[in-house]
């Protein structure tokens, strides 16, 4: 889709790989090492902002904002609201379909599971050979 699909997703991306030069930091955030070192990942985000760094808050914050703990919060209605509004964060629909939680499932690639292979194989051919190697999908 031209406005919804892979090609727009991968402009996008080229746009900031191009343009990393032109700003005055960028840190690379990547789904797959926040969940494979989630305190790491807030350590390395917090000091690329400048900001202290407490190991011990750190990993409060890292197991507070796990995707196990982010689910039981949904699951269970005692999930986080906004200040401004007081409306839940995640958007739930029916807790009774896995697939209507904001929190589903939490799986590196799991994108995988909700394609035919074919289709999935395609999409990795073209994502290997339209993002720049800098994003780490070669």
């Amino acid at each position: 889709h031209p406005v919804y699909g892979l090609d727009k997703f991968l402009r996008f991306y080229r746009m900031w790989f191009d343009h990393r030069p032109d700003v005055a930091g960028l840190l690379l955030w990547r789904y797959e090492d926040a969940r494979a070192g989630p305190a790491a990942k807030l350590r390395e985000v917090l000091e690329f902002l400048g900001e202290p760094v407490d190991d011990e808050l750190v990993a409060k914050a890292a197991d507070y904002a796990s995707f196990e703990n982010m689910r039981s919060m949904e699951l269970s209605g005692r999930q986080p609201s906004y200040r401004s509004s007081g409306l839940p964060i995640f958007a739930t629909g029916d807790t009774s379909n896995p697939d209507a939680l904001h929190v589903r499932k939490g799986k590196v690639g799991g994108w995988r599971d909700e394609l035919p292979p074919e289709d999935a194989a395609r999409f990795e051919a073209r994502i290997r050979a339209g993002l720049p190697d800098f994003y780490g999908y070669g």
